[in-house]
C-alpha cells in the first residue's frame, strides 16, 4: 500500500494546479509547492506554502474537515468572511494584514479544496516569543509589541457598522450578513435551529442571541465539563506555582457550575445560570445610556483573540 504524502495529511488537492494559479496571479512568475512539507495547522485550518523563484512566499489556507468544533458548512462561511474581512481591513486601514489574492468557498475548483490564497506574513508567532524571553529580548521590546497591539485594536474600533454580524463579499460589495461569533458556533451550536443568527440591529439582540445559544446548547447538545468560554490560565504567565493554581481555581469557578459534567442536575444549573445572565442584561441596558455617545455609536470590527 502506497504511503500517503505528508502534504496531503488533511486533504487531497492538486499542487500543480495551485502553482499554476499562483503563477497566473503574478504575471507568470514561476513557483513551486514542496511535496514533502507537512501542513501547519490550527483549530480550524491547515496551511501549506508555495515559493516563487524570486524568494516570495504565499500561503494556501484551507478549512479542516470533520474537526467537530463547528460543521463543515460553517467552516466555509468562516473562510468566506475571513477573506472579505481581510480585504476590507486592507483597504480601510494601515493594519498590516495579509493580502488575499484568491479564495474559493467550495472544493469545485482546479485546486480541489476550498481555500484562501494569501501573502505570507513575516515574523514569528507572538506566543512563541512571549513564552521564551530570550527570543523576544528586552522588556522594552515587549512594551513596543503591546503598543502595536493597542494601535491595531484602536484602528479596528474606528471601523464601524450599522449592524452586528460578519462581513461577506457580495456582487463586488462588502455586506454585513449572518453573525459568526464564537458563542453562536462553538460546541456545534451552529447546528441549533432556534438561535437568531443576525445581522443584529442592537446590542440587546446580539447578547440575547448568545444567551439563547447557550440555553439551547444546555437543552439539546452534550455538555462538556467547561461549558462557558474563557481563556485558560498558562503556567508561564505566573511567577510561581501558587499564583498559577489560584488562577486555575478562579477559572474553574467561572467556566463550570460546581463540579458535575453531564447530568440532568447540571443542565438545570446551567439553565438557572442562563436566566441569571438575562436578568443582568436588563441592568446592562439601563446603564448603556450613561456610557454611550453619538460619536461611538455603531458596531466595530474586532479580533476574538484581542477582545
Amino acid at each position: 500500500m502506497q504511503e500517503r504524502a505528508s502534504i496531503f495529511e488533511y486533504a487531497r488537492f492538486d499542487p500543480d494546479a495551485l502553482c499554476q494559479l499562483a503563477s497566473s496571479l503574478r504575471e507568470g512568475q514561476s513557483c513551486s509547492c514542496d511535496p514533502t512539507q507537512r501542513p501547519k495547522t490550527g483549530s480550524f485550518n491547515w496551511v501549506v506554502f508555495i515559493s516563487f523563484v524570486d524568494g516570495v512566499e504565499w500561503v494556501l489556507r484551507s478549512p479542516r474537515k470533520g474537526d467537530g468544533i463547528v460543521s463543515d458548512d460553517t467552516n466555509l462561511l468562516l473562510l468566506a468572511s475571513e477573506a472579505a474581512t481581510l480585504r476590507y481591513i486592507k483597504s480601510h486601514s494601515t493594519i498590516p494584514v495579509p493580502e488575499v489574492y484568491s479564495y474559493q468557498t467550495s472544493a469545485d475548483n482546479d485546486v480541489g479544496v476550498p481555500y484562501i490564497l494569501m501573502s505570507k506574513a513575516g515574523g514569528a508567532p507572538l506566543h512563541h516569543a512571549w513564552q521564551y524571553p530570550e527570543v523576544l529580548g528586552t522588556e522594552e521590546q515587549r512594551e513596543k509589541i503591546l503598543f502595536q497591539l493597542g494601535a491595531i485594536t484602536w484602528q479596528l474600533s474606528r471601523l464601524r457598522f450599522s449592524q452586528a454580524g460578519s462581513l461577506f463579499e457580495d456582487t463586488g460589495e462588502v455586506k454585513i450578513k449572518t453573525c459568526l461569533s464564537r458563542g453562536l458556533l462553538m460546541g456545534r451550536r451552529d447546528d441549533l435551529e432556534d438561535v437568531p443568527r443576525g445581522p443584529f440591529d442592537s446590542e440587546d439582540d446580539f447578547y440575547e442571541a448568545h444567551v439563547t445559544a447557550f440555553l439551547e446548547h444546555v437543552r439539546y447538545l452534550p455538555l462538556s465539563h467547561h461549558c462557558f468560554l474563557a481563556p485558560v490560565p498558562a503556567r508561564r504567565d505566573y511567577s510561581n506555582e501558587t499564583s498559577y493554581l489560584v488562577a486555575v481555581d478562579r477559572w474553574n469557578n467561572f467556566v463550570a457550575v460546581q463540579s458535575k459534567i453531564d447530568s440532568s442536575l447540571n443542565r438545570t444549573d446551567y439553565v438557572i445560570a442562563g436566566d441569571a445572565i438575562l436578568s443582568l442584561m436588563a441592568t446592562r441596558s439601563q446603564l448603556c445610556g450613561y456610557f454611550c455617545d453619538d460619536e461611538h455609536h455603531g458596531f466595530v470590527l474586532y479580533h476574538p483573540d484581542l477582545s
